[in-house]
């Protein structure tokens, strides 16, 4: 409201309120809280800044204010200092929170649902993704529903009870994913935000500082990913360098396992087409309803011919539709297993194999954040852990969770093959034994 231009509307409600200095009128104290003006100086590129000082020239203010600067104990977004230097402000806004990381994937725009459906999948939390246009927000809703990934929709056209019914759902789960427009950037503190991810960049450093803002708050750690498409490089590139980033100074990549895009592809590939197939014949009865209703409001009767045609070829559309959907449930069914996991020699046993594929999902369901070659888990009390890791020891990690249910079968197999020995003659050639079904040589 103290923008040029707004600061009238503001003026008025201030003239309307008690001054609190005449006889007899309570005392009026103003408190004007912000999380983003500096307290001096100009930014990365040698622009003049919003600081408190413009602001104090703006509103007139009875006596000089008494400034107090929360940032430094709370862990708030920038945390400038009052009494700080520039050097030092500009540290802090380039970097966030303590708690927060930030990198990118610079990606074409066409693959920017691939990386985002990776992210997702492959990383579950209470997630948001901005966006900058409301169609946007459709699409995406639309499509990930189709995928059965938790999504919910806020955008400012929106009416007011729908925006809080929104937000309360997703305050109430630890696992969802709010795809929103700037109008969720601000105003809006939900705990416990894992991760922003910038789908489409903002267009202003501001809108991008308050998008990033939404996690990592309070202390906590969160992460905070662009996917940064071909024509977007020179926005971001000019973001980082007004939040003080430089050639010294770059966003992380974000490391991404490609073995797992093939198959996260073919299912984004029948999401697409059971969407446009969907929204196809949602059209077309739209289109027939309205059809008929004229008719009957004009009392004319419709062409039998033609609602036979109207009639085959919806019947035509909901076989296809039923027939994609039902290949898109068997894929996701299937476990997003890790490089380095096999299932070729699983058909011996088909219990085994079942236990097997369920515990290398749960495996693949552990989350965790990659730093360069560092792996961070989170522990039982929720704090962060590094652990180096090898290529070897990444690759072997998917298979971790079968081999415990292998060893914990081995007694069972150990009781097998004492059975079999009693009834089953040994090939000639060597001893040997049975086990579920397979010989294995002495």
């Amino acid at each position: 409201m103290v923008e040029a231009g707004h600061f009238e509307e503001l003026s008025e409600i201030l003239d309307m309120l008690p001054r609190g200095d005449e006889p007899g009128a309570a005392k009026r104290q103003v408190f004007l809280f912000t999380a983003t003006l500096h307290a001096s100086g100009v930014d990365g590129v040698g622009r003049e800044r919003r600081t408190l000082d413009i602001l104090q020239k703006r509103v007139p203010f009875r006596g000089a204010p008494t400034i107090i600067d929360l940032s430094d104990s709370v862990g708030v977004e920038d945390q400038q200092g009052v009494g700080g230097g520039d050097e030092q402000q500009d540290r802090a806004v380039a970097s966030g929170p303590a708690g927060l990381q930030e990198c990118e994937i610079l990606c074409e725009s066409s693959k920017k649902d691939e990386y985002l459906y990776y992210f997702l999948c492959r990383y579950p939390g209470r997630t948001i993704v901005f966006v900058n246009a409301i169609s946007s927000i459709r699409r995406l809703i639309s499509l990930l529903g189709v995928l059965k990934l938790p999504v919910l929709g806020l955008h400012s056209n929106m009416q007011q009870r729908a925006r809080l019914k929104t937000v309360d759902r997703f305050m109430a789960s630890d696992d969802v994913v709010l795809v929103a427009t700037d109008v969720a950037a601000r105003g809006i503190d939900v705990k416990d935000v894992k991760y922003v991810i910038h789908y489409q960049i903002a267009k202003s450093t501001d809108t991008y500082v308050h998008r990033r803002g939404r996690t990592a708050r309070a202390g906590k750690e969160g992460m905070s990913l662009a996917l940064v498409g071909e024509a977007e490089v020179q926005l971001m590139r000019r973001t980082l360098r007004e939040l003080g980033y430089d050639a010294a100074r770059q966003l992380a990549t974000f490391p991404v396992d490609h073995s797992y895009i093939p198959p996260l592809r073919k299912r984004l590939t029948l999401a697409k087409q059971i969407d446009e197939v969907a929204k196809k014949s949602k059209k077309e009865a739209a289109e027939s309803e309205w059809l008929k209703q004229a008719a009957n409001d004009l009392e004319v009767d419709l062409d039998d011919d033609e609602n036979a045609d109207i009639a085959r070829e919806g019947k035509q559309r909901r076989l296809k539709l039923n027939g994609l959907q039902r290949t898109l449930d068997a894929l996701l069914n299937v476990p997003l297993l890790p490089r380095g996991f096999s299932t070729r020699h699983l058909a011996m046993d088909s219990h085994l194999a079942g236990r097997i594929l369920a515990s290398a999902a749960a495996s693949s369901n552990k989350h965790p954040l990659r730093k360069g070659n560092c792996m961070t888990v989170e522990s039982g009390d929720g704090a962060l852990t590094a652990l180096g890791t090898s290529k070897r020891q990444r690759d072997a990690e998917g298979v971790g969770a079968a081999s415990e249910v292998l060893s914990s079968t081995r007694g069972h197999n150990r009781a097998a093959k004492a059975k079999k020995k009693k009834t089953a003659s040994k090939p000639a050639g060597g001893g040997g034994s049975m086990v579920a079904g397979v010989f294995i040589p002495g």
